[in-house]
């Protein structure tokens, strides 16, 4: 679920044809499909060996990135930083405010995003507000 989603985008980059960081929006659109699939099996895997817990994570993964996708397609979203908000949220969910110290990571990830001038703040939080808020929807609807 971690490492399967982005070998394109290293592959891809050693080849030259991108950077690791996608900077080029029109080229992101097969590695988010790419993506999306690795998700869908890992939640499809998961539920069908009851893991319950991590069908849900996958599942957050899969609408976290649906979401991200979409919102690329007219606005620059720092998916660096929607993927930190993801799981990190996931663990305030599963195991309340003992995981919320997870969350001071984000203003790290947006000040790097912002330093590396590959984005603004305001794409930063807008990365963590889908990060989050897509993740909470997801876990409030599947996990029972």
């Amino acid at each position: 679920m971690v490492i399967a989603p982005v070998v394109p985008i290293v592959y891809d980059a050693w080849q030259g044809r991108v950077d690791l960081d996608v900077s080029d929006r029109s080229k992101r659109g097969w590695y988010f499909l790419w993506a999306l699939m690795c998700y869908a099996t890992a939640y499809a895997a998961y539920y069908v060996g009851e893991c319950h817990v991590m069908a849900v994570l996958s599942a957050a993964y899969f609408t976290v990135t649906l979401g991200v996708m979409l919102a690329t397609l007219r606005y620059k979203v720092s998916v660096h930083a929607a993927g930190a908000a993801g799981p990190s949220t996931a663990l305030v969910y599963m195991y309340g405010w003992t995981a919320a110290p997870v969350v001071l990571v984000w203003g790290a990830i947006v000040w790097s995003r912002v330093k590396l001038r590959q984005h603004t703040a305001r794409q930063g939080m807008v990365g963590l507000f889908l990060g989050a808020a897509i993740t909470a929807l997801t876990y409030l609807w599947l996990f029972q």
